[in-house]
């Protein structure tokens, strides 16, 4: 393509400026990927997007050239496609592939692979590389060293065991949930926003000092101990399904939601002054002196705006040992009914996994 443009202009049929933008493409990084394609799905559905809009030239199907920026259709001829061009951005979701090879393109932005047989992904050293998304693959590898540049990783439901973050400076938003991790380094990842690492194995979460933090869920790990001191920013908290027997907010005044069913607390201290507006608590040990504590620390709400407290399961859960009497006392009920008073609703959750009001 490139030599048929300069024929071209040489012969005076092209004006200059396509030859400029045939050198600007050069210029962003002309490389190629190639593509791994099953036997089993011979036709494919890409979109690549080049740095000037120019033509992405294609080898092992039965096109040649593909438009930028545009949804394609391919159906190849072997075991392979290549891609050439100033690519910067590839969406390849969903069409099972079996390997992926993107090493070539240094200009790469946006890299979309979710959904295909991918077992390893070597993306390392893409230093412009701004959104990965691999998830529901099958990838036991992962290596996403260099990418300095990287605001947001979905690595999602995938088999890693291991990950390494240390060069995600940039990184805003990271999901890495439903995965086979035992350890997750997060330390100094103060940009992060948005951290999903649920369904996982990890025994241990370090959060400190992620002060830009938003949004957490560490759900369905086996983690005894969560520290969140210092987590100024943070919105919502989900850590049900683990094993802590703690959990103390005072100091983090900013969360809105806070889903902690599942363990094994016997206390949760909440701020003095806070914001909630939705609590999970339901499945733990959490005795009367706790549930007062609890109760008395709900802040105001108004009836436009009511707060939901989900507080037990009913008492054939065998995982629920929560007490289920809220007038067993009077300091209990009083409590109770205060709490009310100040337009929080409160729940309970059958069997079937179904909330009733109490």
């Amino acid at each position: 393509m490139k030599k048929f443009l300069m024929v071209l202009f040489l012969a005076g049929l092209l004006p200059a400026t396509i030859a400029v933008a045939e050198g600007a493409a050069v210029s962003a990084g002309t490389g190629q990927a190639i593509l791994g394609i099953s036997p089993d799905t011979k036709t494919i559905t890409i979109k690549a997007v080049t740095a000037d809009s120019s033509l992405i030239d294609v080898e092992g199907c039965t096109v040649e050239e593909l438009p930028s920026g545009e949804s394609v259709r391919l159906t190849a001829t072997g075991n392979r496609i290549v891609l050439k061009g100033a690519i910067t951005e590839l969406y390849c979701s969903g069409n099972r592939l079996t390997s992926l090879d993107v090493r070539g393109l240094q200009a790469l932005t946006v890299l979309e692979c979710a959904g295909n047989d991918l077992t390893s992904l070597d993306v390392h050293g893409l230093t412009a590389l701004a959104v990965l998304d691999c998830s529901e693959n099958q990838l036991t590898s992962l290596n996403v060293q260099g990418l300095t540049a990287l605001q947001k990783l979905n690595c999602s439901k995938n088999l890693l065991t291991s990950l390494n973050t240390q060069d995600f400076n940039a990184l805003k938003g990271f999901d890495c949930s439903n995965n086979l991790l035992i350890s997750l380094n997060v330390q100094g990842l103060t940009a992060l926003k948005k951290l999903a690492c649920s369904g996982n194995k990890l025994t241990s979460l370090n959060v400190q000092g992620l002060t830009a933090l938003r949004y957490l869920s560490c759900r369905h790990n086996q983690l005894k101990t969560l520290n969140l001191k210092g987590l100024s920013a943070l919105r919502e908290l989900w850590c049900s399904g683990n094993e802590l027997a703690a959990l103390d907010m005072r100091g983090i005044n900013t969360v809105q939601i806070l889903g902690c069913s599942g363990n094994k607390l016997t206390a949760l201290e909440l701020p003095a002054v806070n914001v909630l507006q939705e609590l999970y608590c339901y499945g733990n040990r959490l005795n009367e002196k706790a549930f007062i504590r609890i109760l008395t620390a709900l802040p105001e709400r108004n009836r436009n705006e009511a707060g939901r407290a989900f507080i037990y399961g009913e008492k054939n859960n065998p995982q629920e040992k929560n007490i289920t009497d809220f007038t067993s006392s009077a300091e209990l009920k009083t409590a109770f009914e205060a709490a009310k008073a100040k337009n929080w609703i409160f729940y309970k959750r059958d069997t079937n996994g179904n909330d009733k009001k109490i």
